[in-house]
């Protein structure tokens, strides 16, 4: 199975979730499906020094079952995805995704180099040097604390985030109890109902009552359950 064939595969799963948009949805949020989802497949058809294990495909496109959890950003953090797409980049090489890179190595900037020139390299470890705003310069489990440039630990659950604070693990967010509180603490993505005072809180979207407004409720994504 080719490159070619997987982002086949994957663009039909993106499209089958906007689909599943009713006519009823507010034009915004439809439009902004639509954009993630043209970007999500331009980025699919430029991935480069990847093999395709097709045995693996079926369980990958299983595991998008919202447009967000499917765009290729996120991609790379799917176990089941990073089966189905090898790394064939070595350490060292230019890449522009952590799917092109080896398994256990990540696509980031040199900490003396060029934002906009990463390369795949090792997943840094707690005390490494990193550049502060450089993308994730630390990989996805570790932050770069912008005071000492050395990379830290991400905040676990309950654990303090926001404003000159360590950002929360994967899969958490960073809970606040008004849209003006600089800072709050880790925790589950909102679910349906749950009041909400930033969009990254909900698993869906924070829709609020008025355009201008910031604080409002969760609320699905389409036919998503989140």
């Amino acid at each position: 199975m080719t490159v070619a064939d997987f982002c086949a595969a994957h663009d039909a799963k993106l499209d089958a979730l906007l689909g599943s948009c009713s006519a009823e949805e507010a034009p915004t949020v439809h439009a902004l499906l639509s954009s993630g989802i043209q970007t999500s497949k331009r980025q699919c058809r430029s991935l480069k020094e990847v093999r395709v294990e097709k045995e693996h495909v079926p369980a990958c496109l299983d595991e998008l079952q919202t447009w967000h959890r499917a765009s290729l950003a996120h991609l790379q953090f799917a176990p089941a995805c990073r089966k189905a797409l090898v790394g064939l980049a070595n350490d060292g090489d230019a890449c522009t995704f952590d799917l092109s890179c080896p398994a256990g190595s990540f696509c980031l900037p040199k900490p003396e180099g060029d934002e906009a020139d990463p390369v795949c390299s090792p997943a840094p470890e707690v005390g490494s040097a990193c550049r502060p705003r450089a993308g994730h310069s630390c990989g996805p489990a570790l932050d770069c604390d912008q005071s000492t440039k050395k990379c830290i630990a991400r905040a676990k659950e309950g654990e303090a985030c926001g404003s000159g604070q360590a950002a929360c693990e994967e899969d958490l967010a960073c809970l606040r109890n008004h849209h003006k509180d600089p800072t709050g603490k880790c925790g589950p993505l909102r679910k349906k109902g749950d009041g909400c005072h930033h969009w990254a809180e909900c698993a869906g979207r924070c829709k609020t009552a008025a355009e201008t407004l910031k604080d409002g409720f969760c609320t699905p994504y389409c036919s998503s359950d989140e």
